[in-house]
């Protein structure tokens, strides 16, 4: 393939960037920006370079609202420059306003220059029919899957302005007490009564927030049902003797040096590995659920359970319950146990916000709810979820694969 430079309208939606580029793999962008997106274009870029792709990038500034002479004048400029250097430009006409994409196309037609079109929906790139063909650049193949492996959970968070996306656990290690609780409902019941119940491990949900408070938790025997011991005990959970379950004792040393000598860097690291346990039978496993039937559906890739996505130094990660990608769209889930009824609706708006802000506007939506609402609840809460285009999972419909296509 000869040196190439790709001129792109850069807009909110970042992916309809990236992938032209993989594809491509220019030597520079050369990106079409209004004050209102130019951030994008350096988000763009990083994700070019985790997916593999290093390239230079100038931003080229448009007015507040494009026209089409503005555009289409603006390309055949770029495209002088760009011959002179000896290279070839391909013209990226997907994104920005319609006024903005005719207007690119509209340059691209008139220089006689190579264009693209990014089908997302159809997974498929198509030829503007404006210069030399487009398989002369990129293969006859014009399908993006044989670029998605490229674009991970990662890549998509990134594109989106984030600063990573972490891997998450491993989900597979307690996959079996999931199915386990699962197909057990009235055990599931019991266990979360040991937990959180009012004569449980943490009564009403309450938490330790001191080293000696958490001492003194190590010391409780947990009441659980004989039946799901067992599975605890193979999956390390917790420590389980023939005559109690308790929660791991290598701990005790750790909380009574921090007791002595409190560190709070020390004792902030060690809590979510000591609460893990709690918030496993209370609820998590419903996620560790969740992940392995959209596994088993093969409908998604690159599956993540309970990774930390934003920015770390700004200390503004947050743990997202289930990440995935369907081709090279996000799929966000939400997985909640069920509680409050009364919160469910405004939850839905925090699905859709998390969506949005980690994999745009064609990030797929879902709330996974274990404890299933009735009556006007469910009415109120299947006509919010509608309105948002976000899915609703519930232990019957996810037995039914089928729920994720």
């Amino acid at each position: 393939m000869s040196r190439t430079a790709l001129i792109q309208i850069v807009s909110e939606q970042t992916m309809q960037n990236i992938l032209p580029a993989l594809a491509i793999k220019p030597e520079k962008l050369f990106h079409l920006t209004t004050e209102k997106v130019t951030h994008k274009s350096a988000h763009i870029v990083e994700a070019l370079r985790q997916s593999g792709l290093k390239v230079q990038v100038e931003n080229i500034p448009l007015s507040t609202v494009p026209t089409i002479p503005e555009v289409s004048k603006l390309v055949q400029v770029l495209d002088e420059e760009i011959r002179d250097s000896g290279a070839t430009t391909v013209v990226n006409f997907t994104g920005g306003t319609k006024i903005m994409s005719i207007g690119a196309h509209q340059g691209a037609c008139s220089a006689k220059i190579p264009s693209i079109y990014v089908d997302t929906e159809h997974g498929t790139f198509i030829d503007g029919n404006s210069g030399i063909a487009l398989s002369e650049l990129i293969g006859t193949d014009f399908s993006i899957t044989r670029y998605q492996r490229q674009i991970t959970v990662n890549t998509v968070a990134v594109a989106n302005g984030c600063e990573r996306a972490t891997g998450g656990k491993d989900w597979k290690k307690y996959l079996e007490i999931a199915e386990f609780l699962l197909g057990n409902p009235e055990i599931e019941k019991n266990a979360w009564e040991g937990i959180m119940g009012a004569n449980g491990l943490c009564p009403r949900g309450f938490t330790p927030r001191r080293a000696i408070e958490w001492l003194n938790l190590l010391d409780k025997k947990i009441k659980l049902p004989s039946e799901l011991t067992r599975y605890i005990e193979r999956s390390g959970l917790l420590d389980v003797s023939s005559s109690s379950v308790s929660l791991k004792d290598s701990y005790r040393h750790h909380l009574e040096e921090l007791a002595q000598k409190f560190d709070p860097g020390r004792y902030f690291k060690l809590i979510p590995e000591l609460s893990f346990p709690i918030n496993f039978l209370s609820g998590g496993w419903w996620e560790v659920a969740v992940v392995a039937h959209a596994d088993k559906s093969g409908c998604f890739r690159d599956i993540r359970w309970s990774a930390d996505v934003g920015f770390r130094q700004k200390g503004t990660d947050m743990e997202e319950d289930v990440l995935a990608l369907r081709g090279v769209n996000l799929a966000y889930f939400s997985c909640k146990r069920g509680g409050d009824k009364s919160k469910l609706s405004r939850l839905l708006e925090e699905v859709d916000a998390s969506a949005r802000r980690i994999g745009g506007a064609f990030a797929e939506k879902y709330i996974a709810i274990y404890t299933e609402p009735f009556g006007m609840q469910k009415t109120r809460l299947e006509q919010r979820a509608k309105q948002l285009n976000i899915k609703i999972l519930t232990p019957s419909l996810l037995r039914n694969l089928s729920c994720f296509s």
